[in-house]
């Protein structure tokens, strides 16, 4: 930690000395952000809005108008390490180029977004060459060569390479895991007669692979619904289901907002018919456990908020018919448990921590 905070300073100074240049003209040089990012990692209007928090005086260029340009691409390692390059150029041809290796794709893609807000306000730049050029100048000086001429005075010197772990990070370096907690509504078919609805309330627990959009993530909800009156002619029933439901979810397609995942279910609960208007009216209760599969989208408009849409359908292990009889007539089924099962709901959490 202490090592860290040390960078963070040695940057700060660095490039706070650009800035204070930079305040000595009267507005920043309009720019041009090209962001190229993977899968999972941010999008790039989510990039270009974590510019504009560490730089909100920064404009976008208009079409034909001579502006400083970036352009920056992300690419995820297979083993979740994150390599990412910053390409700065100005009018006057000047240019800087930057390289970032870090943990996972949001750490680099802060740490450019860092760099693009300070050099976005830098006075100018200096053109710096690439690793090989400079290999190629510091040969030429050790075979006698005359060394290149160093900067004018009147300069600034340009700004050093920087590790992606010297940029001040908006989320801690245990991001991986996080937790999950909310409620809404479901509507069912098939535990109970025709579509009905209720409320739901979970609790899940995420793991977030470096540099993955999507969660694998273990999920807790219980859930209930009632159907309405089943009107019979021997008499009338009302069904209750209560079930908790666990479910697990796999890595899909997603965003650092958007995430779409499949899950595999499984309910344990109950279900129970109350009957009424029978000449012995009783409650009769059954054991529900039902696996099933669902598939949920997720969007997180923002950092501690996500919504939720997501339907699947379930196969009860099980299949009770209820029914009335009495020693006068036929017996008289109220319903017979669907073979498979439908739901969809909406829901709304928060994310912690």
């Amino acid at each position: 930690m202490q090592a860290f905070r040390g960078s963070l300073a040695t940057l700060a100074l660095l490039l706070g000395a650009t800035r204070s240049a930079a305040s000595e003209t009267s507005l920043p040089l309009p720019t041009r952000i090209t962001y190229m990012g993977e899968l999972g990692c941010r999008t790039s209007a989510e990039f270009r809005e974590s510019v504009r928090r560490h730089a909100p005086e920064l404009r976008d260029a208009v079409e034909h108008e001579p502006a400083r340009e970036f352009v920056l691409a992300v690419t995820v390692n297979d083993d979740g390490s994150t390599l990412g390059s910053v390409d700065i150029s100005e009018p006057s041809g000047a240019s800087v180029m930057r390289r970032l290796n870090g943990h996972s794709c949001g750490e680099v893609a802060d740490a450019m977004a860092f760099i693009v807000a300070e050099l976005g306000m830098a006075a100018r730049l200096e053109r710096e060459g690439t690793d090989d050029e400079r290999g190629d100048r510091q040969g030429t000086r050790e075979a006698g060569a005359a060394p290149a001429s160093p900067p004018a005075p009147s300069q600034p010197a340009p700004p050093e390479r920087v590790a992606a772990s010297s940029v001040p990070r908006s989320q801690p370096r245990l991001r991986w895991l996080r937790y999950q907690a909310g409620g809404g509504v479901d509507a069912v078919h098939g535990p109970v007669p025709g579509w009905t609805w209720g409320p739901v309330a979970y609790f899940e627990v995420g793991w977030k692979p470096s540099g993955v959009g999507a969660l694998a993530a273990a999920r807790l909800s219980l859930s209930r619904t009632a159907s309405k009156t089943v009107n019979g002619k021997i008499g009338d029933a009302v069904f209750h289901w209560f079930t908790g439901r666990a479910e697990g979810c796999l890595p899909w397609l997603g965003t650092e907002s958007f995430v779409a995942t499949p899950c595999v279910t499984f309910d344990v609960g109950w279900l129970e018919a109350k009957a009424s208007r029978a000449d012995n009216p009783r409650t009769k209760r059954t054991v529900w456990l039902s696996p099933g599969l669902s598939v949920r989208a997720s969007y997180a408009p923002l950092r501690m908020l996500v919504i939720e849409a997501e339907g699947g359908l379930m196969v009860p292990l099980s299949r009770p018919r209820f029914f009335f009889a009495d020693v006068e007539s036929d017996s008289e089924t109220i319903y017979d448990v669907k073979t498979v099962g439908f739901r969809a709901g909406l829901r709304a959490g928060v994310l912690f921590p």
